[in-house]
């Protein structure tokens, strides 16, 4: 039996059938792909905090925070360089400088809540070291809305 023999145009129409299918092909494989791979990273350390940036940390007001140190629940931050926690720090706060967060993680109780402060405006970097923190397993940590200024606004204690 011979193949019926197609015009030019009925060939290139197959050919274009094909092609689609191919493409079509190709897109769902790299879909699955990327998708297996976003799935991958999100449970990876069993940690969803991983895809959570700096802006969407919860921010927690002075008179908050005050209260659960008071009440034993938090513990206060001071993420500042060390020469300025010397200089003055919020009573009871201990000293945890954003350069030196990576290497002392381990140290850090990851069932406490952490209260983080400095002195930037918007919690720039007590909002990085709190997502470092969530990140390395702490369940709770929250930078102070309007850090060490917002304290000594409120008229809360400091030492030198």
């Amino acid at each position: 039996y011979r193949w019926p023999k197609l015009s030019p145009m009925k060939q290139r129409t197959r050919y274009q059938k094909i092609k689609s299918n191919h493409f079509y092909i190709l897109a769902v494989v790299l879909i699955v792909i990327a998708g297996v791979y976003f799935i991958y990273h999100w449970f990876q350390k069993d940690n969803r905090n991983q895809f959570v940036s700096a802006d969407e940390i919860e921010r927690i007001s002075v008179e908050d925070a005050y209260q659960a140190v008071q009440n034993g629940e938090a513990i206060l931050v001071d993420t500042r360089p060390l020469s300025g926690y010397i200089s003055m720090h919020a009573a009871g706060a201990i000293s945890l400088p954003y350069d030196v967060v990576a290497q002392n993680l381990v140290t850090i109780d990851p069932d406490r809540w952490y209260i983080l402060y400095c002195t930037w405006a918007n919690e720039y970097t007590s909002a990085r070291e709190a997502l470092l923190m969530l990140q390395a397993g702490v369940k709770r940590a929250n930078p102070m809305i309007g850090g060490l200024g917002a304290w000594i606004q409120a008229g809360y204690p400091t030492e030198p």
